[in-house]
């Protein structure tokens, strides 16, 4: 296997690793109740801060798992090429 499929296989692998273990930022349970309203100011400002960094990372998770499934398509259709050589 040359060099450059190795790298292309560990770098997909890359991907899809860090896309499954970005789960690791979840928000904590009060700031998706209700109860959120009924809390200071700069609580509610922390909430909807973590609520938009755990909605960037679902987009992030997105964008590496298109990204990392087109990266494997890619190399399975050269893998296919080279073989039928």
């Amino acid at each position: 296997m040359s060099s450059q499929m190795f790298t292309i296989i560990c770098s997909a692998l890359l991907l899809i690793a860090a896309a499954h273990f970005s789960n690791a930022m979840a928000v904590p349970p009060f700031c998706q109740s209700g109860m959120v309203e009924d809390m200071p100011s700069h609580i509610q400002k922390v909430c909807s801060a973590l609520n938009n960094s755990e909605q960037l990372a679902t987009a992030l998770k997105s964008y590496l798992n298109s990204e990392a499934a087109g990266i494997l398509l890619n190399f399975i259709q050269n893998w296919k090429l080279l073989i039928k050589r």
